[in-house]
């Protein structure tokens, strides 16, 4: 393997499917400096495609992004809240180092993506040999929400290089939580280390133009938490969520010119989430069951990016989830057709990545369609990458 520094792709598209998706197991080939923005903009999955921002999911291909500089800022209409994150990655060596370290700050940025990572701190760690590479990742929160809710996570990852046409991405989590209420006579402190998340990705190319990717998914989500009380119909109540979710599905990276690119995707998602309260107060050695909830539906993803110009890439994707699909706790409602925009603008090694919006047009505002719900699905937001 060579030692020299590699160039940095002008198109990230052509080098990101063909080339970038085995370089994050061979050093010595560019990587694409993106972001989430740049993830919600191609369909929000960034499984179906390599990306700075896998490296909170996929540890192993932490040492394919060396050295650059993330910050992003964007605004959950369903949440009303603004969410933001900045990460750096640093190796001693420089882009051509084996071992890499990382940080990142986020205040519930991608939740929905990742469940089993905590929304604080966010420390990683990476070291490649040869074809191989492995990665590390502790996380840390604190949320108060009439509560104080602890998590810790921590995780480990690795990156296979089959051979120059294909590799492997491995991944585990296990998460630890704890929380504690104090409000009169209820009173409440429970830990739980039940919940844990497997998952794998497979890459394989098929020729100069197509790429053919596999994801395989398990997790378990079992913890205490605080949700709207049932039993007394006001206010939040101590709740046991006790879930599960697998998920499994492929996709297709077309190529049909250097600088475009096209991902069709089909996954089939599966799951069950039962919660159970207490009584105000917390006397009961056992809590009451109020929800138990099955879900099962596959999910469609088509996306398109171009590189228009030296500075500019244009992308949009759509996503149809069947209606009446009942989506667990900890992922925020989809609507039965998203449609994503975005934009990508590149100045030597900084690039800057905005999305539109998630729920156009749909939800993009009434000076479009009148939708009575934008509130509930738009989200919009900018990214800043910079290698260096």
């Amino acid at each position: 393997m060579s030692s020299r520094r590699a160039p940095r792709p002008r198109p990230h598209v052509s080098r990101w499917a063909v080339c970038a998706l085995f370089a994050c197991a061979l050093a010595a080939a560019g990587t694409a400096t993106a972001t989430e923005t740049r993830v919600r903009s191609l369909g929000g999955d960034g499984d179906w495609f390599d990306d700075t921002a896998n490296v909170l999911r996929w540890y192993g291909c932490l040492p394919a992004y060396p050295q650059m500089a993330v910050v992003e800022y964007g605004e959950y209409a369903w949440r009303a809240e603004d969410s933001a994150g900045a990460g750096v990655h640093w190796s001693p060596a420089g882009r051509d180092g084996t071992a890499s370290l990382g940080l990142y700050l986020f205040d519930d940025l991608d939740r929905a993506n990742n469940p089993a990572r905590p929304d604080g701190v966010n420390v990683l760690a990476g070291w490649r040999w040869g074809r191989a590479a492995l990665g590390l990742h502790v996380g840390t929160s604190y949320v108060w929400a009439g509560a104080e809710m602890n998590e810790l996570s921590l995780g480990l990852g690795a990156r296979l290089d089959l051979n120059p046409r294909a590799f492997l991405d491995l991944a585990a989590d296990l998460r630890g939580s704890r929380l504690r209420r104090e409000e009169g006579e209820d009173a409440v402190e429970r830990q739980s280390w039940g919940s844990f998340a497997l998952r794998a990705r497979a890459l394989r190319e098929l020729g100069p133009q197509v790429v053919l990717l596999a994801v395989a998914e398990y997790a378990r989500d079992d913890r205490d938490l605080l949700v709207p009380a049932f039993l007394t119909y006001g206010g939040l109540a101590s709740s046991r969520l006790d879930a599960w979710a697998a998920r499994g599905g492929v996709a297709v990276q077309v190529l049909p010119h250097p600088d475009a690119m096209v991902i069709a995707a089909i996954d089939w998602r599966e799951g069950r989430q039962d919660v159970a309260q207490w009584p105000s107060g917390g006397q009961l050695l056992e809590p009451i069951p109020v929800i138990s909830q099955t879900h099962s539906y596959p999910t469609e993803r088509l996306a398109v990016e171009a590189r228009v110009r030296p500075w500019l890439s244009l992308r949009a994707s759509c996503v149809h989830v069947p209606t009446g699909v009942a989506q667990p706790l900890w992922v925020p409602g989809v609507g039965s057709f998203d449609v994503a925009c975005g934009l990508g603008f590149h100045v030597g090694d900084l690039d800057a990545d905005v999305l539109l919006s998630d729920g156009a047009p749909f939800n993009l505002g009434s000076w479009l369609t009148n939708a009575g719900e934008q509130e509930r699905s738009t989200f919009t937001g900018v990214s800043l990458a910079y290698a260096f």
